[in-house]
């Protein structure tokens, strides 16, 4: 075989001596190769190369477009613009939107409150807030990409009448408070998402709440109003606390009592009830 041929150090990959031979694939036209070498690259993106093979030029410039390919796809996945609704906390299965295949079928999400919700109708005044302890939102997913606005639409939405009262001075009276909706029976409101890390930030989209105040209707509107939401990765049980939950601190909303214009509160906490995956919470993030 003859002499073994000596291969200088600043022909090796950096940080490399050349204690062990190089050898001469025989009859490959592929140049010289180390024997023994083992050439391991960060997990995930590189390639590592068995003692023996030999690496010609084509297959240097195949492996360096799968790295540019797979270091842009991996940098889209990890700057997408919105959060986005996960089936839990691995972040493995994205909820269905209205655009996944098959189109028209999204995940629901069901919400209720936690505690009391509150509406102040005359914050100028000493009256009492109208409390009601049990509201729903039924929400489905519009858009979850992470490109756009993170969207729920809430569609529909229940609150019961004899549990939102208010302590009047003659006592205790009920304030029957209905969603609005359209001709069409369907409440047109929605709930987008933001936020770059957690709390991310949940804004109504015209919301609004009707009570029936001693048969003068009072019609609240929670137009933008905003409010926080966080993640809760473990301990949750279905139909209870803890879980993803919204919290609108005390947000301001617009009133019209008859013909009376005047400026609001409104208070609440929701967490997730149920849900139409096998999880029985979702992730935000």
């Amino acid at each position: 075989m003859g002499a073994e041929p000596k291969v200088a150090p600043e022909h090796l990959p950096d940080g490399l001596s050349a204690p062990e031979p190089i050898i001469e694939a025989p009859g490959s036209g592929r140049g010289p190769v180390r024997e023994g070498y083992f050439m391991t690259v960060r997990e995930g993106y590189f390639m590592t190369v068995r003692e023996g093979y030999f690496m010609s030029k084509k297959l240097l410039i195949g492996v360096a477009c799968v790295l540019i390919v797979g270091a842009l796809s991996a940098a889209s996945a990890s700057a997408a613009a919105f959060p986005q609704f996960w089936t839990d906390s691995t972040k493995t299965t994205l909820l269905r939107s209205v655009t996944a295949v098959p189109k028209n079928q999204p995940d629901a999400l069901e919400w209720v409150n936690n505690g009391p919700v509150e509406f102040v109708l005359t914050p100028s005044t000493k009256e009492a807030p109208v409390l009601c302890n049990e509201v729903e939102f039924g929400t489905t997913v519009l858009v979850n990409s992470g490109e756009l606005e993170t969207k729920l639409a809430l569609p529909f939405g229940v609150a019961e009448g004899d549990d939102c009262i208010q302590d009047m001075p003659g006592g205790v009276i009920e304030v029957p408070t209905y969603f609005d909706t359209g001709a069409n029976g369907v409440v047109p409101a929605s709930i987008t998402f933001t936020g770059a890390k957690p709390p991310f930030i949940a804004t109504l989209h015209k919301l609004k709440f009707s009570l029936n105040k001693s048969r003068t209707f009072c019609t609240v509107s929670l137009e933008g109003a905003k409010g926080t939401v966080e993640n809760v990765v473990e301990g949750f049980v279905e139909e209870s606390p803890p879980n993803l939950n919204m919290t609108f601190p005390g947000v301001p909303t617009s009133v019209i009592c008859g013909t009376t214009k005047l400026k609001g509160i409104f208070a609440a906490n929701f967490f997730l009830e149920t849900m139409s995956t096998t999880t029985d919470t979702a992730f935000l993030g």
